[in-house]
């Protein structure tokens, strides 16, 4: 992702002075240390801190209100409810994590314990301990999904046993996820020092319990036969899954797109960055739970959140015309960034606001506008401006995202006929039907709406959005006898003008068909 849109998305003005770091493990309180030790304010919340900073270790957040240096969190206490105010939030709660013994229909006790309770272990109780050989076995993820971080829980388990030369380890799995750091040659090193591992596709082990003894059976795959294990003890593998982020997620409205994390799975949204300007998310909020890449974002968290950075591109922000607003709410539902703030009327918050422009399309009213723009980025002076410089009898007017479709345009300069007359938008989201209609009164022959892929869009729905849009101008030119073919909806990425070329060939070769047909 490149340094302007970064800035783009974040939109801060200034750096922060009191940060409130979501925390409950020691995730939150390596974080908070860090950020202290940098010099900046900061209240940790769900955990306890060896430094002197302020704790609210009963703590919990239950909502939270505002836009970036302006935020109001209501947290529950064991005194009752507090209302604090913070410039910026960071979650950096501790996944919820669920021992899968429902799922192999076992029960715990002394033999069957989880991953996380044989690691919190000092020791093996003394039954095992007084066996000249036990046997251990390790499940992982027969049942459900499976993760780095589950895997390198195992790992530790089997190294700490491995110490000794008594126990017989066993690791009964399906896919074996060694994508963190040194799980590779951690699994290597486990198997030459004796750990048997068994993998399944679809014939999986069953699992029998009586009396708190557990028998697996299963067909081993090289052997070609069913086989028999009851191990002195089993150790079962756990569900992770991110914690509570509702009183946060309720500040981003394009979230339901992305739940249960705050942060979309895209590139557009690199390190510790969400929709919202001024919330962050690290570890299990952002859906990783690997140690070694939790690590790496709590070193780079000051620096990020230090950064001073404006928002450049195109103008703005979007404003809200009070006499024309019907205060529907559509704008303030639909913001993909949070940035509009319940008002009378409705206000757009400046260090919010992404620019993207699906505020002004959905508003019923049209009372939404980007303050002060220049001719330059008018999308109707655009579209006029284009067609008149465009000379060829098969005008084309291309709808191009700034931040995808508009810089794989200029690598396509040399591959694209005179006819393409260049309109740049803010997103793809922007374009409304109404703009699609107005470029063909202007004198086009055809329409290209050029965003980014889904799941890559900067604005998380403006994709979704303009396809929308394309598709009911479509209907709109069948109502009226016009080909609905003559609108088209293009997806690519900056670093590839593939599709666009290929769009606008097929779009010119239809125009033409349709010139000789009528002849």
């Amino acid at each position: 992702m490149t340094r302007e849109t970064e800035a783009v998305i974040t939109g801060l003005q200034e750096p922060p002075s009191r940060i409130l770091v979501l925390g409950g493990d020691a995730t939150g309180a390596r974080l908070a240390e860090k950020l202290a030790d940098s010099g900046l304010s900061v209240v940790l919340l769900g955990s306890n801190s060896n430094s002197s900073m302020e704790t609210i270790p009963d703590g919990l957040l239950t909502d939270v209100t505002g836009f970036v240096h302006d935020y109001t969190a209501e947290i529950a206490t064991a005194n009752g409810l507090v209302t604090e105010h913070f410039t910026h939030i960071v979650c950096a709660q501790p996944a919820r994590v669920e021992a899968r013994f429902k799922a192999y229909g076992l029960e715990p006790s002394s033999q069957v314990v989880s991953l996380s309770e044989f690691l919190k272990r000092d020791g093996l109780n003394d039954a095992l301990q007084s066996k000249d050989r036990f046997h251990v076995a390790f499940l992982c993820g027969l049942r459900g999904s499976s993760r780095p971080a589950a895997f390198d829980g195992i790992l530790r388990g089997i190294e700490r046993l491995q110490q000794s030369d008594r126990p017989v380890i066993f690791v009964f799995s399906r896919d074996l996820h060694v994508a963190g750091a040194n799980l590779e040659s951690r699994y290597r090193g486990a198997r030459e020092r004796g750990a048997v591992f068994f993998k399944f596709s679809d014939d999986l082990p069953t699992f029998e319990s009586s009396a708190g003894v557990v028998k697996i059976h299963f067909n081993d795959a090289v052997l070609g036969s069913p086989m028999e294990l009851t191990p002195d003890l089993l150790v079962v593998d756990e569900e992770y899954s991110p914690p509570d982020l509702a009183a946060v997620a309720r500040l981003i409205p394009s979230s339901h797109r992305f739940q249960p994390f705050i942060q979309p799975y895209s590139p557009r949204f690199a390190g510790m960055l969400t929709p919202k300007a001024g919330i962050y998310a690290i570890g299990p909020a952002r859906g990783v739970y690997e140690n070694d890449l939790i690590a790496s974002d709590i070193e780079a968290a000051p620096t990020f959140l230090r950064s001073r950075v404006d928002i450049p591109g195109y103008p703005g922000p979007a404003v809200i015309d009070p006499v024309k607003c019907a205060a529907c709410l559509t704008c303030m539902r639909t913001c993909p960034h949070g940035a509009i703030g319940l008002g009378s009327p409705p206000e757009v918050h400046a260090g919010s606001c992404f620019r993207c422009g699906v505020c002004l399309t959905v508003c019923p009213q049209n009372a939404i506008s980007f303050r002060q723009i220049p001719d330059e980025y008018d999308i109707g002076e655009q579209i006029r401006s284009t067609l008149t410089r465009t000379e060829s009898a098969s005008k084309i007017v291309v709808f191009l995202c700034s931040r995808s479709a508009a810089q794989a345009y200029v690598s396509a300069l040399s591959q694209l006929p005179e006819t393409v007359g260049p309109v740049v938008v803010p997103c793809a989201g922007a374009v409304d039907e109404r703009h699609i209609l107005d470029a063909f009164m202007a004198g086009a022959l055809g329409v290209l709406v050029a965003g980014c892929f889904d799941g890559n869009c900067a604005s998380i729905y403006g994709t979704t959005f303009a396809g929308n849009k394309a598709a009911a101008t479509m209907e709109s030119l069948k109502d009226i006898g016009m080909d609905a073919r003559l609108v088209r909806m293009v997806r690519l990425s900056s670093n590839n003008a593939e599709p666009l070329i290929e769009a606008v060939q097929e779009l010119t070769r239809h125009i033409g068909e349709n010139a000789h047909g009528s002849d």
